[in-house]
């Protein structure tokens, strides 16, 4: 309806309301010309009507726009939430940044670490490999003699010793002489509560093992908790071990001094007992001089390894893992049986091409894969291969890479060393290198260092 009619209409309900009754207005009842008939009020009730339904479209319009106003309040609250939410992101956004910030310091530092340690291990590699240079150098040496220039020597060899009495013509300096079969002696048949022996070496030395060898030909019972103390002086000794005993006849008793041990000194004490008689083989004191300790090689005891390039045969051997892998002086690869058949008892063999004193004998695991596969091994040494004895066992599992260290009896005088796992079925062998320390077997007066 135009605006124009929706006025009129107005103008005149209000004026028609206002009335009681047409025939009672006095304008109406002055002037009967105008008077309404029947028909004008049809029409006026008409008009009433559509106010009405005007007025209730308009009430219903203005409900849709408290609702869409109620609405947009709603929204602006929503936004107000998402401008606050955006402020809080904004200022955990500035908190990452910072963080990023501090990570990449923290990273920039990681990296400088990095490079230091590369640094390092470029300096440890080629210390490596001037060790294994070394080491193929001294392979060129086939009567494995002792070559190694830094390394520790036995400094007790050739020096004085005293005692606290001797017996007969087991004079003290048998302890030092190199030679295995003859000996010292305190007094007898009486004896004494605490015999002992001094070694001075004449002078200061960073001592790393101490090892004593027991009279070989007799009654080395006798040999029982000794103490065993070194020092800078005699009035300022430090110990370094015990043995409790009692030991048997050539035993080797080796001792570990504690790191950092220097000393001029060596005091060998029995500290238990009555009528005690002290007679030991020799003596060997492993260090090197005060100041020059940083070419100390830890187990090595200036012994070469003398399977470096030495002849290997084995039980099987399986693709490209030549025998000789076990001695070429790498530890990266190694050398095979067969696979994946495997066998019952696999070996490796190898030929030392002469007879030496073994030592020690040290096993380098496969390192990449299968390391629990060598177990149950047994070490055998020999002077032929018919007459091999027992050096070591190793029950296992061993682990990827895993060094397994066998000391051999004293005395093991050795041409051929084999390695056999003695266990199970469908066994393989496969070790990465073969380790063999000792010296050239010269006979009756065997020394261990030059």
């Amino acid at each position: 309806m135009p605006f124009s009619q929706f006025a009129l209409i107005s103008w005149i309900l209000i004026n028609v309301s206002s009335a009681q009754s047409p025939l009672t207005d006095p304008k109406v009842a002055s002037c009967p010309s105008i008077c309404l008939n029947e028909s004008s009020h049809q029409e006026i009730s008409n008009l009433k009507q559509l106010l009405n339904q005007e007025s209730l479209i308009r009430l219903s319009l203005m409900k849709q726009v408290y609702s869409l106003v109620s609405d947009m309040i709603t929204i602006k609250q929503r936004i107000a939430g998402v401008f606050m939410e955006g402020r809080q992101f904004e200022d955990k956004l500035e908190a990452m940044e910072k963080t990023i910030e501090s990570l990449g310091n923290e990273n920039q530092t990681l990296r400088t670490e990095l490079e230091q340690t590369n640094i390092t291990v470029i300096n440890v590699t080629d210390c490596m490999t001037k060790s294994r240079d070394l080491l193929h150098a001294n392979s060129s040496n086939a009567e494995g003699s002792n070559s190694y220039q830094k390394c520790v020597a036995n400094v007790a060899l050739g020096k004085s010793v005293s005692v606290s009495s001797t017996y007969s013509s087991f004079l003290p300096s048998n302890a030092v002489n190199g030679n295995f079969n003859d000996f010292m002696h305190t007094t007898y048949p009486t004896g004494e509560g605490r015999p002992w022996l001094t070694i001075d070496l004449g002078n200061i030395f960073l001592v790393h093992q101490i090892e004593i060898f027991n009279r070989a030909d007799c009654c080395g019972s006798k040999f029982h908790d000794a103490e065993v103390t070194v020092g800078k002086s005699l009035d300022n000794l430090q110990f370094c071990g015990h043995y409790s005993g009692s030991a048997r006849n050539g035993e080797r008793i080796a001792m570990w001094c504690p790191p950092q041990t220097f000393a001029r000194f060596v005091k060998i004490q029995i500290v238990k007992g009555t009528r005690n008689i002290l007679h030991v083989a020799e003596v060997l004191i492993w260090g090197v001089p005060e100041g020059n300790y940083q070419y100390m090689l830890p187990s090595t005891n200036c012994l070469n390894n003398v399977a470096l390039g030495k002849s290997v045969t084995v039980s099987t051997t399986y693709g490209k893992f030549r025998p000789s892998n076990a001695v070429n002086g790498y530890f990266n690869d190694f050398m095979h049986t067969t696979y994946p058949t495997g066998e019952g008892r696999p070996w490796l063999t190898i030929d030392l091409g002469n007879t030496f004193v073994v030592h020690q004998i040290e096993i380098f695991n496969r390192a990449d894969c299968c390391g629990y596969k060598f177990h149950d091994a047994d070490v055998k040494v020999g002077r032929s291969q018919s007459n091999l004895h027992t050096c070591g066992h190793y029950a296992g599992s061993a682990q990827n890479g895993e060094r397994i260290v066998m000391t051999c009896p004293s005395r093991s005088i050795a041409r051929f060393v084999k390695i056999q796992i003695v266990k199970g079925t469908r066994n393989v062998l496969h070790v990465a290198e073969v380790i063999v320390w000792g010296v050239r077997d010269t006979g009756r007066h065997q020394k261990t260092s030059k």
